[in-house]
């Protein structure tokens, strides 16, 4: 049997979050989720899509027992100061050892055809 494959699961902190990592969580021999992933605006310390307070995200990380990785943006943000954050994040991960670094990022709100693309 092939490996689990090691992911990150991108958290906006919300349902749709919620339910990607539970039925991430439901398939261990397929999945190895190390992590969760989201942009925070700086100004606000708030996570981007949800407007959770940052003392709210770092409990639920510490609940859910995974590592949490942060992108922090300004605000307002424009789309290339965003793809340069994610671009240096994907950046950071590429750099971990293989016991907590991951190559596969995972989504639950991708209904948008724009965020999709």
């Amino acid at each position: 049997m092939p490996a689990a494959v090691p992911v990150l699961v991108s958290w906006a902190s919300g349902k749709d979050s919620a339910w990607a990592l539970h039925t991430l969580r439901q398939q261990p021999e397929r999945y190895d989720v190390r992590g969760i992933f989201t942009t925070v605006t700086s100004a606000f310390d708030r996570v981007s899509i949800q407007a959770t307070p940052g003392t709210v995200l770092h409990l639920q990380a510490q609940r859910l027992g995974l590592p949490l990785y942060e992108i922090a943006i300004p605000y307002p943000c424009s789309n290339e100061q965003y793809e340069a954050a994610m671009a240096a994040f994907l950046e950071r991960i590429r750099k971990l050892d293989e016991r907590s670094g991951a190559r596969h990022l995972a989504f639950g709100d991708l209904f948008l055809e724009d965020i999709r693309a």
